[in-house]
């Protein structure tokens, strides 16, 4: 609300909020300070990562997918999201392990979010960095069987289809609409889109 009501005004009141020890406050501080140009929240973000991730000796990023870290992940994911919005893509591996291997709806929603916002990056950048949402993006499209976080994906193909690339946009709604495990409307959603 800060934000929305006084824009760059309201900066310093929201960089206190950095500090906080809410991770949903400093989560949205930092989101906040984003949308208003201020990257003054990736610093906390990626230090909220690296405290996140480290579940354990030697474990890191295979542990959070463990049942006994399922709130750690949802928090990993969240930042994640921020952290993406930034323009730093470090969530893209923990985000394609929850997308495909996560028992759990909530992670794979979640991941879909923080690999669609990956993908808007360049096709250049993407490439240069290894990554490629786009595939991992289209093996949920196929595999996925949850009406659920079936609807995040065409929300999120939806949401953000113009600032996709147009071939990430087709192969994933392409596999949608060939997907055995996609309702006949679905698909039929999927071939109009």
């Amino acid at each position: 609300l800060l934000a929305e009501r006084y824009a760059e005004r309201s900066i310093p009141r929201i960089k206190d909020a950095l500090g906080d020890e809410d991770l949903i406050v400093r989560t949205a501080a930092a989101g906040a300070l984003r949308k208003l140009g201020d990257k003054s929240g990736l610093a906390t973000m990626r230090t909220d990562w690296e405290t996140l991730v480290r579940v354990g000796e030697d474990e890191g990023e295979a542990a959070l997918l463990q049942k006994a870290n399922v709130a750690r992940l949802a928090d990993v994911m969240d930042v994640s999201l921020v952290l993406a919005e930034f323009g730093d893509n470090r969530g893209y591996r923990l985000a394609e392990r929850a997308a495909l291997n996560s028992e759990f709806e909530g992670h794979r929603y979640q991941a879909i979010w923080v690999l669609t916002e990956i993908a808007r990056t360049s096709r250049e950048q993407l490439a240069q960095q290894g990554l490629n949402p786009g595939a991992v993006l289209e093996k949920v499209a196929a595999s996925e069987k949850s009406k659920t976080v079936q609807d995040q994906l065409f929300g999120a193909m939806s949401r953000f289809g113009k600032e996709l690339d147009p071939a990430l946009l087709a192969g994933v709604l392409g596999t949608m609409a060939s997907s055995p495990h996609v309702s006949e409307a679905r698909q039929n959603l999927a071939r109009q889109l």
